[in-house]
């Protein structure tokens, strides 16, 4: 019997963030950001975030992620919202030292996977929701992606139907 996968509710996504501490607050908002998956994101360090020039000639930043299930190398261009993110982890200040990731514990190491689904999963009691079916352990990327698809918004200048077939991610450059 597999696992049912249900659309997660604005409501609930807002619930579960509330209570959240602010680097996986920050994390959740990475993931519905860039569509990236959580076992990537807890990986990335300052050194991630580089400068690239684009066609146009101009310089921007963008974080350059090697996505571990399929080995894909994938560019995502900082907007404004994922500087906002940026800036309150403190990405280039003295919050985060050489080789420690952006998202990390209080005393410096990184989050495993496994931490951040038990976290998860505390948010969901705390917040009584139901159907927890859909935020188990392989799921937990869906969290983010499953709602920036249900408001139905075009990803990359495609219609969200092409997605699925496409795997186009948000944020992608080229």
């Amino acid at each position: 019997m597999g696992i049912s996968l249900r659309y997660v509710e604005h409501g609930e996504f807002q619930a579960a963030r509330k209570l959240a501490v602010r680097q996986i607050r920050s994390l959740m908002d990475l993931i519905y950001r860039t569509l990236q998956r959580p076992k990537d994101i807890i990986c990335w360090t300052p050194a991630n975030i580089i400068w690239k020039r684009a066609p146009d000639g101009s310089n921007r930043r963008i974080i350059r992620n090697d996505q571990n299930k399929t080995r894909a190398i994938v560019d995502i261009t900082i907007t404004p919202d994922i500087n906002a993110i940026l800036k309150d982890l403190r990405v280039e200040g003295t919050a985060t030292g050489p080789g420690m990731t952006i998202i990390h514990r209080m005393d410096g190491f990184p989050y495993t996977y496994d931490d951040l689904c038990s976290m998860l999963r505390r948010s969901i009691g705390k917040t009584r929701i139901t159907n927890i079916a859909s935020y188990e352990k392989n799921r937990l990327w869906a969290l983010a992606s499953i709602i920036y698809k249900q408001r139905a918004r075009p990803i990359c200048g495609y219609p969200v139907c092409r997605l699925k077939k496409y795997r186009c991610y948000a944020g992608m450059t080229r």
